[in-house]
C-alpha cells in the first residue's frame, strides 16, 4: 500500500479552531484509499457541525474619542455579539441573520457632561440593525406608493387627473434641525440631531454645511445611517449647518426631491421645510419666469422668499442686511398660505428660521454655552434633538416670529406677522 500524508488534528486543534472560528479544513481523500481509511479521516478531520448564533449590528451615535465612551462601546459590542437566538429585531420580523457584530462611528461628537451619556446610554438600549431599518423604510415607500394610487378615487377626480385633498396629509411631518457653532464642524451633530428626528420621516434625508465661503451638500434616498458615511462626513466641513429627514406631503419620491433645495440668486439660500402649503398654484403664477425643478411645495417656497429678498435689495441696496432680510420674510408670510416651518442659509447673513403665523409646525429654539462664554445655537422640530447635543431648551418660535443666528452668533428675532397659536392635531 502506497503511503499518503495526511494531516492530523487533535482534540484539542479542533477546540482551537473552533474558538478562532477558522473554517474547517477541507477532506481530500484519493480515490483508491479503503473505506475504512475514509471513514477514519472524516471522523478525525471534520469537526462537528456548530449551533449558529445569530449576532446583532449596532449602529452607535458619534460619540467621542474619551475613554468613558471606548469602554461603553467596546462592553456594548461584547453583550450583542453574546446575544442568544431568541434575540428580536425591533423593527420588522426578519428571520435570523449571519453577521459580524460590528460597531459603526461617525467621527466629532462632542462630549457635552453627564446628561448626554445618559441620553446616548438610553438611545442604543434601543439600537435598530440598518437591515431592519431598510425594512421600515421599504413599507413607508410601498404605503405611500399606494395611498398615491387610490387617492384617485372618485369619477371627478379621474376625470380632471388631479388627486382628491385627503384630511390624512395632517399626519405627515418632516423634521429639520438647524446648528451654529462657535467653530469646528458641526456635521456630526447634524447626523445625530437628525437621527433623533428620524421618526418624522424615512424617505430621504439631507445635510448642507456652511464654512463662511462655501456650502456642501449631500442628499439621497434612504435613511440618515445609510446616507452619511465616514468618508461623506468628513467632506461636509463647515461650523453651520442645517439637516433635513422627509416624508413625502407633496411632490414625488424621487432624490432629487430630497431636501435642502438652493438657489443661487440673491446671495444663495439654502432652504428646508417642514409643512404644507394650500395656495402653491397661485404662488407660482406670481413666480412668472422662474423655473422649478420638482414638483416640491417647498421649492415654491424657497423662490417666494428669493424673490422677496431681491425685491428688497433692489428697493435699498444699502439696507442693512439684517433689516432687508426680515422685511422680506414679512412679505412672505403674507403670502403663503398653509403650515410652515422652516430653516434656512442664507450666504452672507446667517441661519434664519421662521414658523406660519398659526404655528401649525413645531418649531424649537436650543442654546448651550461653548468656550469663552459664548452661545451656541440650535433650532429644530423638536427639542428631543438637544438633549445628546448639549443644547437647553430656551422656547418655541412663536406663530408668525422670524430668528436669525448672525454669523459672530447673535441672536435677533421679530414678530413679523400677528399670529395666533393653532397647532397640528398629530403633533402634539
Amino acid at each position: 500500500t502506497r503511503s499518503h500524508s495526511r494531516t492530523v488534528f487533535s482534540t484539542s486543534e479542533r477546540r482551537a479552531l473552533h474558538a478562532t472560528l477558522l473554517p474547517a479544513p477541507r477532506v481530500t481523500t484519493p480515490p483508491f484509499a479503503s473505506p475504512h481509511t475514509r471513514e477514519q479521516a472524516e471522523q478525525r478531520l471534520i469537526p462537528p457541525p456548530k449551533k449558529h448564533t445569530p449576532r446583532v449590528v449596532c449602529f452607535l451615535h458619534p460619540v467621542s474619542r474619551s475613554n468613558l465612551h471606548q469602554n461603553f462601546a467596546a462592553t456594548m459590542n461584547a453583550v450583542m455579539l453574546s446575544a442568544s437566538a431568541a434575540a428580536r429585531p425591533v423593527v420588522g420580523a426578519a428571520a435570523p441573520r449571519r453577521t459580524v457584530g460590528v460597531v459603526s462611528r461617525v467621527p466629532g461628537g462632542v462630549t457635552r457632561g453627564n446628561t448626554m451619556h445618559t441620553v446616548r446610554a438610553a438611545t442604543l438600549s434601543l439600537a435598530r440593525s440598518a437591515d431592519d431599518l431598510r425594512v421600515g423604510s421599504s413599507m413607508t415607500a410601498a404605503s405611500s406608493r399606494f395611498r398615491a394610487a387610490a387617492a384617485v378615487d372618485t369619477p371627478a377626480a379621474a376625470a380632471r387627473g388631479t388627486p382628491r385633498s385627503s384630511r390624512r396629509h395632517a399626519a405627515r411631518m418632516c423634521g429639520i434641525i438647524g446648528i451654529h457653532r462657535v467653530a469646528g464642524n458641526v456635521s456630526a451633530e447634524l447626523y445625530e440631531g437628525l437621527l433623533m428626528l428620524q421618526h418624522r420621516g424615512q424617505d430621504s434625508a439631507g445635510m448642507v454645511t456652511y464654512d463662511g465661503e462655501r456650502f456642501r451638500e449631500k442628499k439621497d434616498n434612504g435613511l440618515v445611517a445609510n446616507i452619511f458615511d465616514k468618508k461623506v462626513m468628513d467632506k461636509l466641513e463647515g461650523s453651520v449647518g442645517i439637516g433635513h429627514v422627509r416624508y413625502p406631503t407633496a411632490g414625488g419620491l424621487s432624490a432629487s426631491e430630497a431636501q435642502p433645495f438652493f438657489v443661487n440668486s440673491p446671495l444663495g439660500i439654502y432652504l428646508i421645510h417642514n409643512g404644507n402649503l394650500t395656495n402653491t398654484a397661485q404662488l407660482l403664477q406670481n413666480l412668472g419666469a422662474r423655473h422649478m425643478r420638482t414638483s416640491s411645495d417647498s421649492e415654491v417656497l424657497l423662490n417666494v422668499l428669493a424673490e422677496d429678498i431681491n425685491a428688497e435689495y433692489v428697493k435699498a441696496p444699502g439696507t442693512d442686511m439684517e433689516k432687508m432680510i426680515f422685511d422680506a420674510v414679512t412679505n412672505t408670510m403674507k403670502k403663503v398660505k398653509g403650515a410652515y416651518s422652516v430653516i434656512t442659509m442664507v450666504n452672507q447673513v446667517g441661519l434664519f428660521a421662521f414658523r406660519d403665523p398659526f404655528g401649525i409646525r413645531p418649531l424649537v429654539l436650543g442654546q448651550r454655552k461653548a468656550e469663552g462664554d459664548k452661545d451656541e445655537w440650535c433650532i429644530a422640530s423638536e427639542d428631543s434633538a438637544f438633549g445628546p447635543l448639549g443644547f437647553t431648551r430656551v422656547r418655541d418660535v412663536n406663530p408668525g416670529e422670524a430668528i436669525l443666528i448672525t454669523s459672530d452668533g447673535k441672536m435677533i428675532s421679530r414678530q413679523c406677522v400677528a399670529g395666533q397659536i393653532s397647532p397640528c392635531l398629530f403633533e402634539y
